[in-house]
């Protein structure tokens, strides 16, 4: 396998007439997306203060199944350890998982992110081989909130924003639609994210259903290494020279920091 620095990767996005989602797309500009059909989170193990482990796993239940249903994919969950951590080794002794993280000290990603979604992919074969996600609890207030939640408040919410953040592990970039889970910001208080709009469908049916997704004609590009620029983030080689951890440039953002949210160019 071939992996690539994916600094140099791009965004695929598709014409505003069909749909405003985009895609995560490799170095060749092909969207990625997994292999299997049988893709296993493991849960965080680090629960801080304030968080209840029951809230938690039910928020990524909740969200797994979300996706589960739209892709038609196989989305389990398992327990995680206290070793976890975010990245991928290529060695052949490695035990690599798909963590899902709660982080509340050192938070090396953009200070306004509510969270962050690393993939590793092959360019070979333009697939996804790792998934970790992390949610900042060092600057943020996540809770369980009820479904009837209205934008206000302090907290946010666990399930609307790992909702957003599985879509960017299945190799979804953000939406231009506001409405969509894939939209790139959010508001306190907010649950809308925890359902999928069209436009998060019509990703879904673009990558793992072949029968419903409609290619993208002369798909128009923008390179990541600008686009990391835009939302203040960066790609680390995580200590392994021939394989690539990318920081997608999708950040789930506080709505009033809109700004820092990924643009066409």
């Amino acid at each position: 396998m071939r992996f690539a620095n994916l600094a140099l990767a791009v965004l695929v996005a598709l014409p505003a007439t069909a749909s405003a989602y985009k895609l995560k797309a490799d170095g060749t500009g092909t969207p990625v997306r997994w292999a299997s059909k049988q893709i296993t989170f493991r849960l965080p193990r680090h629960i801080p203060q304030g968080i209840s482990e029951s809230d938690v796993r039910a928020a990524v239940v909740a969200s797994l199944a979300t996706w589960a249903s739209a892709t038609g994919l196989t989305l389990q969950v398992e327990p995680g350890d206290e070793d976890a951590k975010i990245g991928y080794s290529s060695s052949d002794k490695a035990d690599n998982h798909n963590d899902i993280l709660l982080i509340d000290h050192d938070w090396k990603y953009d200070t306004n992110a509510l969270a962050a979604t690393v993939l590793t992919i092959d360019e070979d074969s333009h697939q996804i081989v790792d998934a970790d996600i992390a949610l900042n609890v060092e600057g943020n207030n996540f809770k369980a909130l009820p479904a009837t939640s209205v934008p206000g408040g302090v907290y946010d919410d666990l399930q609307n924003t790992l909702t957003h953040e599985i879509g960017h592990a299945l190799g979804l970039a953000h939406s231009e639609v506001a409405q969509a889970c894939m939209y790139g910001a959010s508001s306190h208080g907010e649950v809308s994210k925890r359902a999928l709009a069209d436009d998060d469908q019509a990703a879904a049916d673009f990558l793992y259903d072949p029968r419903k997704g409609i290619p993208a004609p002369a798909a128009q590009v923008q390179n990541m290494a600008e686009a990391m620029l835009t939302v203040g983030c960066s790609s680390t080689g995580g200590g392994v020279p021939s394989l690539a951890l990318a920081l997608l440039p999708l950040l789930l953002l506080r709505k009033d920091r809109a700004r820092y949210r990924l643009e066409r160019s």
